[in-house]
């Protein structure tokens, strides 16, 4: 037997039991008690979460964490056919894991959009977040009228925004010559903020998915950070400029060529290093910790792996003794 998507009516949620949540799981037994005959929320309306039984919308609620997950670490300007792509598989999965199964009909489908649609608020989170840390960052005077403080953040702003890679992508962002790109501390705490918050936020319980931290999610975050410094072009914040997909995913697809073609070319596995080190950072920042599920393996050393060699060097193919294993 299936249970149907069913809305939530006010009635049905003042009389309706709590439902116990604990990390990672959910309590569904209130679901098999859900009434198969109410009509879904009309086609002309946007469907949300909050249309629905408290069940179902947490369900949603659920699969909207996975996409944001692949938002970050993956895509975050993929095209709307992959966005509705990735929200059908995170919908069916987490069904899948809350051991529900739904009738496959128009009910679905809107769900569906009510978790394909939240990519922008997802973006728009991390966004406002990075943007509010850039004048602390880059020393931009706040409340600028006079025309001298206008002009000295205009400067400074055209300076951070040059550069192949831009400038203010630089830890060193200040120094004549900046050298330690993409490890600026900013953009760690931005992290941390939307999605380490505490042990039980979404980057800690889908932490094998940062460690080390993604490409993808940094140059979503320089991304952001590109954007806030874009509002403080004129000299002072402009709170109304928009982070318009057509704009900035060709910067998103700019900062993820840098990354993978300047930055991590040069040396993949120190590369590597680092950005597990960030990732340890965020951690720190959100005074989190993780308990590893996974011995780390150590290379062996420079003799060692010369005596292996030189081993290997005297032994004979294609003639085994008994005693040879």
């Amino acid at each position: 037997m299936t249970d149907a998507p069913v809305p939530a009516t006010d009635s049905m949620r003042s009389t309706r039991s709590p439902i116990n949540t604990c990390p990672g799981r959910l309590n569904f037994l209130v679901a098999n008690l859900l009434l198969a005959n109410i009509a879904p929320p009309p086609s002309n309306v946007m469907p949300k979460a909050s249309d629905y039984s408290k069940t179902i919308e947490e369900l949603i609620n659920r699969a909207v964490q996975k996409l944001t997950v692949k938002l970050y670490t993956v895509d975050a300007f993929p095209s709307d056919e992959l966005v509705k792509e990735w929200s059908q598989e995170c919908w069916i999965v987490t069904c899948r894991a809350a051991r529900k199964k739904f009738a496959p009909q128009e009910g679905n489908a809107r769900i569906i959009i009510a978790i394909s649609k939240r990519k922008s608020s997802i973006r728009s989170h991390l966004r406002d977040t990075v943007r509010d840390m850039i004048p602390s960052t880059y020393d931009l005077a706040p409340d600028a009228v006079r025309e001298n403080v206008l002009v000295a953040n205009m400067t400074k702003v055209t300076h951070l925004l040059s550069g192949t890679p831009k400038r203010f992508g630089y830890k060193d962002f200040d120094a004549a010559e900046p050298e330690i790109y993409a490890e600026l501390p900013m953009l760690m705490h931005a992290l941390q903020k939307q999605l380490f918050i505490n042990a039980r936020d979404t980057g800690p319980e889908f932490h094998t998915a940062f460690d080390p931290m993604p490409i993808p999610t940094l140059a979503f975050l320089l991304t952001c950070a590109e954007y806030g410094l874009d509002s403080w072009s004129a000299g002072k914040l402009d709170q109304a400029h928009q982070f318009r997909t057509s704009e900035y995913r060709a910067k998103y697809r700019s900062h993820l060529s840098w990354l993978i073609e300047d930055w991590e070319a040069l040396d993949a596995e120190a590369v590597r290093h680092v950005r597990h080190e960030m990732y340890q950072q965020v951690l720190r920042y959100g005074n989190i910790t993780i308990q590893s599920t996974t011995q780390k393996t150590e290379k062996a050393s420079d003799e060692t792996r010369e005596r292996m060699r030189r081993a290997l060097a005297t032994r004979t193919f294609g003639t085994r003794h008994d005693d040879d294993f």
